[in-house]
């Protein structure tokens, strides 16, 4: 049996790979059999411990490397960097990239269209939400009794809701004509029950909202609550 056969039977007989064969026989220049159990146990306390450290740091390696290989790849065909969308300053450029220039062209002019279609629906979809809100607005004016012309003080891109602006533009009404009466009261030209506010135009209560009455100028405005 050669040499080299006798220390894998060796290696196998104690629990070892026979891949440390040539590497023993050459450690520790056998030339002998009888010498080959007494290396084979030095080599197994001594150098295997190191040895199988250092395979087993090498193949985790191995493995890392591998992976990370294989992620960059991945993210690379996929367009990903760091498992997140890689920002493209100008996705069109690649999307087209080799294009015959005439195709590209035609292309890029559908591209426009199809842009500009889409501002224009856009257009239109906020035009028809806006006139909806008018209309919604229009009725809750309409039904709280407050001029046709208060429908300029709504604020459509507002947060606060048609109701309750409308509620607020109500009870701001109320105290104006409030204010109309207590006035004509405090002048002794008002009997409680012996009349009745008159209706007046968009601009006879922005005149009145806008005017100081008072019972020393109660006559800036037609009040309608003469008796």
């Amino acid at each position: 049996m050669k040499l080299i056969d006798f220390i894998k039977k060796t290696l196998k007989e104690k629990g070892i790979d026979e891949k440390h064969a040539d590497r023993i026989l050459k450690a520790f220049k056998l030339e002998k059999e009888e010498d080959v159990a007494g290396a084979v146990d030095l080599f197994k306390d001594n150098l295997l411990p190191a040895i199988t450290e250092a395979e087993t740091k090498a193949q985790k390696d191995a493995e890392e490397a591998t992976r990370k290989a294989a992620i960059e790849a991945y993210e690379k065909e996929h367009g990903l960097k760091g498992g997140k969308p890689v920002d493209n300053p100008n996705p069109d450029e690649d999307k087209f990239k080799g294009l015959d220039p005439a195709v590209k062209a035609v292309l890029d002019a559908q591209n426009k269209q199809l842009e500009e279609m889409k501002e224009l629906l856009k257009g239109n979809q906020q035009s028809s939400v806006l006139a909806e809100k008018k209309a919604t607005a229009a009725s809750l004016i309409k039904a709280a009794e407050l001029p046709e012309g208060w429908l300029d003080r709504i604020k459509f891109d507002s947060d606060v809701k048609l109701e309750d602006q409308v509620k607020t533009l109500g009870d701001e009404f109320i105290g104006i004509q409030q204010k109309a009466i207590d006035a004509k009261v405090a002048s002794g030209e008002y009997t409680p029950g012996s009349v009745q506010l008159k209706d007046r135009s968009e601009a006879e209560w922005t005149t009145l909202m806008n005017s100081d009455v008072t019972p020393n100028n109660s006559g800036t405005v037609d009040l309608g609550l003469s008796k």
